[in-house]
This record gives structure tokens, C-alpha cells and sequence, in this order.
């Protein structure tokens, strides 16, 4: 597999699990960035969910590209 896919792949793992974080509601704090402590902060996590795929995407893409060897 060439290297930029593995980014992807590694950069959609990560947002993906931070999506996930925020989907947890946790009692006595706030999430990091979250509005309402002690929530599920469905906005961050699919902002989360989104940047993942398109870390996904485009590492796809840039795997296919001819710039790398």
C-alpha cells in the first residue's frame, strides 16, 4: 500500500474514534470543546464523522495520483 493511503486510513481512525467520543455522554464533565457539559454533542461528532471520510477519500485519491512512486 502506498503511504498516503496510509495516512488516510490512520487520519479516518482518528476522527472517527474522536466522533465516537463525542457521541458518549459524559456525567460530571464537559466534552473538550462541547457547549453543554455532561451531553452527547451530536454536532462535533459529525463534524468528526465528516473529516474522517474525507481523510479517507483523500487518501484514496492521492494514492492514484502519479506524484508519488
Amino acid at each position: 500500500m502506498k503511504p498516503a493511503f496510509l495516512l488516510g486510513v490512520l487520519l479516518f481512525v482518528v476522527f472517527a474514534a474522536i466522533g465516537v467520543y463525542y457521541l458518549i455522554p459524559t456525567p460530571g464533565h464537559a466534552h473538550i470543546l462541547a457547549s453543554i457539559p455532561g451531553k452527547v454533542d451530536v454536532t462535533h461528532a459529525v463534524a468528526a464523522f465528516a473529516v474522517a471520510i474525507v481523510a479517507l477519500f483523500a487518501g484514496r485519491f492521492m494514492a492514484n495520483s502519479g506524484s508519488q512512486k
